[in-house]
């Protein structure tokens, strides 16, 4: 598994007028779904053999093959035999019971970012990857799913106090008989279990169900209404802190109940290993707006003939190495351009290297400065890109830095990605 958490924040006055907690992570400004879940398969790494990539959670700008297309591109992943595209509305325990019932291995890639409004709280949005294989951190041991037309989304329907306490009441009886059926499956009792994480979009009164399911604890973490990625975290780091053969119930209320029991695996404790990171930029009122409503529309327009043609190279970073001088550099050419020679190979240039010069550009974006940065990578060549929007502290000549992809404009209705530069990326 592997989890990313972007290190924006609201700063405390816009997050007090929004009647946020303090210290929400949401995505930077050149995030979006789309680089969160490249984040996370940068972090698992790539799989051996045929698989079945599933991309899951909040929609995109880009459709599933198209994130799959930027994953392989820049080197992540590769071709897998199959994409499973799951709907937004598909929860934990639903796509757990997925994994499970896949004859093939898999990575899943899920990303919480769901923004609605530029004056509504921001739900926390993070992107988690899960492989199957050998159970190392976690076995699915059961699952099971009862659907009903009893819905949970009250913040979209005009009900009364009275409405909505039925409908808690209605999904708590389906969610009783379901928890049955999943111990039942998995050959465990109530007092087997560490624990229930629930996930629906209504809060609901924690305690009062623990002591009718008579477990001892029922958790139900802050997340947006299709935050199925926050709910897996922190499923896994509840079983984590529960110890190796510890068991846990993940339930997805509404419409009916899915649910699954996954068993701590011999090396669970990764699942509580990753740490919150630090904040490394916050938005102010008009800069959270902008990202919201998607006014901000700096960049050029690439056509898509140039973008099949080109993106490939860039995202690839396909440089040459010339036979002659052993020189490397980039972007690939047919001749050198230290000796002029055309004793030139591909080369593709490493993600990581050493900052050789930077400047501060006050015109590209006319919101704030960007740094730009010139790397020389390990293994040979040069980069010439911009600091990532969360990079932090500012580059400076001899810091070690790598590539990460980032959003570069959405010119022409089209999303842009390309490589940007961050702090001691160890790509």
């Amino acid at each position: 598994m592997a989890v990313y958490v972007p290190t924006f924040t609201l700063t405390p006055e816009l997050a007090d007028a929004l009647g946020s907690p303090i210290g929400v992570p949401v995505s930077a400004p050149d995030e979006d779904p789309v680089t969160m879940l490249w984040e996370v398969f940068d972090a698992i790494g790539p799989a051996s053999g045929d698989e079945t990539v599933m991309l899951a959670g909040s929609p995109s700008d880009l459709e599933p093959r198209a994130v799959l297309a930027h994953l392989i591109a820049s080197g992540v992943t590769g071709q897998p035999s199959s994409l499973l595209a799951a709907s937004s509305h598909m929860g934990p325990a639903a796509i757990l019971a997925a994994l499970k019932d896949l004859d093939r291995p898999a990575t899943a890639g899920i990303v919480d970012r769901t923004r609605q409004s530029p004056v509504a709280p921001p739900h926390p949005e993070l992107s988690i990857a899960l492989r199957t294989g050998e159970p190392r951190i976690a076995e699915i041991t059961a699952c099971s799913t009862r659907a009903s037309l009893t819905f949970d989304r009250w913040a979209d329907l005009a009900s009364s106090a009275g409405d909505d306490r039925f409908v808690e009441t209605a999904l708590q009886t389906e969610a009783t008989i379901l928890l049955d059926e999943l111990l039942k499956e998995a050959g465990r009792s109530k007092q087997d279990l560490a624990g229930v994480i629930i996930s629906t979009s209504h809060r609901l009164r924690t305690s009062a169900l623990a002591a009718r399911w008579e477990v001892r604890e029922v958790v139900q973490p802050r997340a947006s209404p299709h935050g199925a990625a926050a709910v897996l975290r922190e499923s896994l780091r509840r079983l984590a802190e529960a110890g190796v053969g510890a068991t846990l119930a993940v339930l997805d209320l509404g419409w009916g109940v899915s649910g699954a029991v996954l068993t701590a695996g011999r090396d669970v404790a990764r699942a509580a290993a990753s740490t919150e990171p630090g904040t490394t930029g916050t938005y102010d009122y008009r800069e959270w707006t902008t990202a919201i409503l998607d006014t901000d529309s700096t960049g050029p327009w690439t056509s898509p003939q140039e973008l099949r043609r080109d993106a490939p190279l860039l995202l690839g970073r396909a440089g040459y190495k010339c036979l002659a001088c052993q020189s490397v550099g980039f972007p690939s050419s047919h001749v050198c351009e230290r000796c002029g020679k055309s004793t030139v190979i591909s080369e593709t240039l490493a993600r990581t290297g050493t900052v050789f010069t930077h400047t501060i550009d006050h015109l590209y974006d006319g919101s704030k400065a960007i740094q730009m940065v010139v790397l020389d990578m390990d293994g040979g060549g040069r980069f010439y890109s911009q600091a990532a929007k969360d990079v932090g502290p500012a580059l400076g000549v001899g810091d070690r830095a790598g590539l990460v992809l980032r959003l570069v404009h959405r010119s022409g209705d089209l999303p842009h990605y390309f490589w940007k530069v961050k702090h001691g990326t160890d790509g």
